[in-house]
């Protein structure tokens, strides 16, 4: 994967040599003297979400900023979306079209033929058949590539084990890029002596039960599982992670590490943070996705010392030092709390709570918020409630003020509309719209994105 730094440089420069004769026809377009551009995005994802930004700043420090009307569109993972998205921007007449992630390309390119596509964090076109000749493309789609630095990657392998003879690689034959990426390291292991063995997966179910089928067989396994999305490390650079488990081989002992795990960065901050080293600060609780944010909830047993304060650290230097570790994920520290419904208004922090209902018997919570923070307490598709979850391990159900009074939840907890009482912890029953404590947390409810109209 090209890192994000690159995905901005990458997404800028095919900006510049395809905007200008873009721009040069404006004044047709429903917006006097504006052009329409249709970005669609496969999922949110950091890496993702960097090559979108990349491409608007490339728009904006060109001064082209002013000159179009940007539509942005997420297709929340689902194919459907994607064509209907597609649809869209057909029947809209955009004048250019900006697909991220090789399905979101093909969706676009099955749609026309005719309005310009730039795709990014696409490891092949030829093989998602873009195109036939990426030095030459001969089609309506131009764009950058996101291919590993696989020369870099086995020089790292070959750092760590030297006498390295077999390599076994684990990945989905079903998707595309990584059908491409794993012919790609075949070519590159063959120079070095390297037999590869490969073992396929089609869900995340799978992967453990066929990784345990390299032990014993492989000298080393190349997987993606327990590493962010999106990071690249280069040869001899220092990392920071988490030992899962070390397993005796008659080769030898074989260590399991993570970058996702969220132990990681319970120990990360206990290298950074004295207090918490020492057990002056507790880390009650962790919740977090890998590469884009983490919930943690802390707690002091010395009455003088603040847990969160001490885990930022002057200017923030502690808590920083842990972001930049983590490539830029960032992290939220809250007060632990025994009481349910205070610790639930505190996990759905920066929004702002009127008022808390909890039921410790179902672990289940309602929660009233100001109209005007429902998008913030749920977050981008549904994040922060999710987190919260996670971290309280009570279901959420978020209404807004408005909300509320429709639903009666206002008489039913005996408050007046327009009350904003401390939180208050009683037995209830738990309705819809909820996040709950579960490995299959749903990434995006409807109704519930940032900008409120269904763009992000």
């Amino acid at each position: 994967m090209v890192g994000n730094k690159w995905k901005k440089v990458l997404a800028a420069a095919v900006v510049g040599t395809m905007m200008a004769g873009f721009i040069s026809g404006c004044g047709t377009d429903s917006a006097p003297g504006k052009k329409k551009v249709g970005i669609v995005q496969i999922v949110q994802h950091p890496a993702l979400d960097e090559a979108n930004k990349g491409f608007v700043a490339a728009l904006n420090e060109r001064g082209l900023g002013d000159k179009v009307e940007i539509d942005q569109q997420n297709a929340q993972g689902d194919q459907s979306n994607l064509n209907s998205i597609a649809s869209r921007f057909v029947s809209s007449n955009v004048d250019l079209i900006c697909a991220i992630s090789t399905p979101a390309a093909q969706a676009m390119a099955n749609a026309t033929d005719s309005i310009p596509i730039v795709g990014t964090a696409i490891t092949s076109y030829t093989s998602a058949k873009l195109m036939n000749d990426e030095a030459h493309p001969d089609s309506n789609v131009t764009g950058t590539s996101d291919r590993a630095p696989l020369d870099k990657q086995l020089a790292l392998i070959k750092e760590i084990q030297p006498d390295i003879k077999t390599l076994g690689v684990l990945y989905n034959s079903s998707e595309a890029n990584s059908v491409v990426q794993v012919a790609n390291l075949k070519k590159a292991c063959q120079s070095m002596g390297i037999q590869v063995k490969e073992l396929t997966v089609n869900n995340v179910n799978d992967i453990q039960q066929v990784a345990e089928g390299f032990l014993g067989k492989v000298d080393a396994i190349l997987t993606e599982n327990e590493q962010v999305r999106g990071e690249v490390f280069q040869p001899t650079e220092r990392i920071k992670v988490y030992i899962l488990e070390v397993k005796d081989t008659s080769k030898g002992p074989k260590i399991l590490v993570s970058r996702t795990h969220p132990e990681l960065v319970k120990r990360l901050f206990e290298s950074e943070v004295t207090e918490v080293r020492e057990g002056i600060v507790e880390i009650k609780a962790i919740a977090r996705e890998a590469g884009s944010r983490t919930k943690i909830a802390v707690w002091s047993n010395d009455p003088d010392v603040d847990p969160v304060g001490a885990c930022v650290g002057m200017n923030g230097a502690r808590v920083n030092a842990i972001v930049n570790e983590l490539r830029g994920e960032k992290i939220d520290i809250i007060t632990w709390n025994e009481n349910p419904a205070m610790m639930i208004e505190n996990a759905l922090s920066p929004a702002k709570v009127i008022s808390v209902i909890a039921d410790a018997e179902e672990k289940s919570a309602k929660v009233i918020v100001p109209d005007y923070q429902l998008s913030l307490a749920i977050g981008k598709e549904g994040q922060n409630a999710r987190l919260a979850a996670r971290l309280t391990g009570f279901k959420i159900d978020i209404k807004s003020e408005t909300q509320a009074r429709e639903m009666g939840l206002f008489e039913q907890m005996g408050l007046q509309y327009g009350d904003t009482p401390a939180p208050s912890f009683e037995e209830d029953s738990f309705e819809e719209d909820s996040y709950e404590e579960t490995e299959n947390y749903p990434e995006y409810e409807e109704g519930y994105q940032e900008d409120g109209n269904g763009q992000e």
